[in-house]
């Protein structure tokens, strides 16, 4: 089976970038390859390099591949709109709900890829759209919560990393 995983952080630094989640990501994809399936993974929002044409502005969205790590495949998306860890998208959430850029980009990697299933494990980095993507390519998709990212942009329920959050005030806080 070919699997793309799809995490903010990237899989080799476990959790020193990302936390538990990544952690879990890499024992996942390791255990996933010794049992002889075929797993690639996908990082976004961390990655940015400047515009060729305009050196003071953020090229285009683009995809990266990595070294291979321990027999994983490593992608990454380069410039996304959406960054990652989300704290830092406050400024701007329209992406985190669809980005045009990245979802050609993730289109463009399952043509490429043909994944016979996709395991997102945070929208961190990537948006809400990308799902969609996956879905018209006809691909199955698993999402892991590991997380409140999906309801809470700050992730935890705490508001400014400090105080619970009991009410989002209908999307104000």
């Amino acid at each position: 089976m070919r699997i793309l995983q799809l995490n903010w952080a990237r899989i080799w630094h476990g959790v020193a970038e990302g936390g538990g989640v990544n952690g879990y990501c890499q024992w996942l994809a390791l255990a996933f390859t010794r049992q002889g399936h075929e797993v690639s993974t996908l990082a976004s929002g961390r990655t940015y390099s400047p515009d060729p044409e305009q050196p003071s502005a953020i090229g285009p969205t683009h995809i990266v591949r990595h070294d291979d790590w321990l027999g994983i495949r490593c992608f990454e998306i380069v410039n996304s709109p959406v960054l990652a860890p989300s704290s830092w998208q406050f400024a701007d959430p329209e992406p985190e709900i669809e980005s045009e850029a990245m979802n050609e980009a993730v289109a463009g990697l399952l043509e490429k890829l043909e994944p016979d299933l996709v395991h997102v494990h945070s929208l961190e980095g990537f948006g809400a759209g990308v799902i969609d993507v996956v879905r018209r390519a006809g691909c199955p998709v698993v999402m892991s919560l590991h997380n409140y990212h999906t309801i809470c942009p700050e992730v935890f329920l705490l508001h400014g990393d400090r105080e619970l959050c009991f009410d989002d005030e209908g999307g104000l806080r």
